[in-house]
């Protein structure tokens, strides 16, 4: 006996079919929020675009660059490293996913839902993804990648957690844990490893790589990939 599975076409008529109740029952219904995207400042390579004069919205604009920023600077590490344990490559493979799960995710509602400012009546504000540093520069030395991914970490968890104090805005202050929690993960690899190094043990880097292999990872340096050295 074959066995029907539901299709992922029969998830988007079951949502056009809500969303046409919705607008039924009131037309003025809207399923999206009225968002632009906004600079807090252009970036150096943008010529022209809207940018945010509320500063609340700025401050969690800010926070929401500085969360995509070491998002791509964990996932730099993870695909071009040089050395890492088993144990430190998997906290490379999860620290970018919780980021994006646990506090991405919960950030973009929060941001979308306030105002750009005077100038844009009626209009929130959505996300540009850039970045204030070049997240994507690779640091040739370990300890000192390692380093600075904390103290990111750290440094948007105060952020989370001075944000999430203000009226509006009390969903951020959960984020603040989050982060904190992925910081010491970070920083009990780190000191792991240098309490390791001081005692003159020795790390494997093919036991990193079989353990990403056996999780399912795309595997760093797959396809002539380069890596820091």
């Amino acid at each position: 006996m074959i066995s029907v599975k539901k299709i992922p076409m029969d998830t988007f008529v079951e949502i056009l079919e809500d969303l046409l109740a919705e607008q039924a029952a009131d037309p003025a219904f809207s399923p999206a929020r009225p968002v632009e995207p906004a600079f807090s400042r252009l970036p150096p390579d943008v010529e022209a675009g809207t940018l945010i004069e509320d500063p609340t919205t700025a401050q969690v604009a800010d926070l929401a660059n500085g969360l995509y920023e070491v998002t791509l600077q964990v996932l730099s590490r993870y695909y071009i490293h040089h050395r890492e344990s088993a144990a430190e490559f998997d906290t490379l493979a999860r620290t970018p996913k919780h980021l994006m799960n646990w506090v991405m995710r919960e950030l973009g509602p929060v941001l979308t839902a306030l105002p750009v400012g005077p100038s844009r009546p009626g209009r929130t504000t959505g996300p540009t993804f850039d970045i204030a540093r070049p997240a994507i520069f690779l640091l040739p030395h370990q300890d000192a990648a390692w380093k600075i991914i904390k103290e990111r970490l750290d440094a948007l968890q105060q952020a989370c957690a001075s944000l999430g104090q203000q009226a509006g805005l009390g969903a951020l202050a959960p984020l603040a844990g989050k982060l904190q929690s992925m910081s010491q993960d970070v920083g009990t690899r780190r000191q792991h490893r240098r309490l390791t190094a001081a005692s003159g043990g020795a790390f494997s880097s093919d036991a990193a790589v079989h353990s990403g292999r056996e999780r399912g990872l795309p595997q760093p340096g797959a396809g002539g990939g380069v890596r820091a050295c």
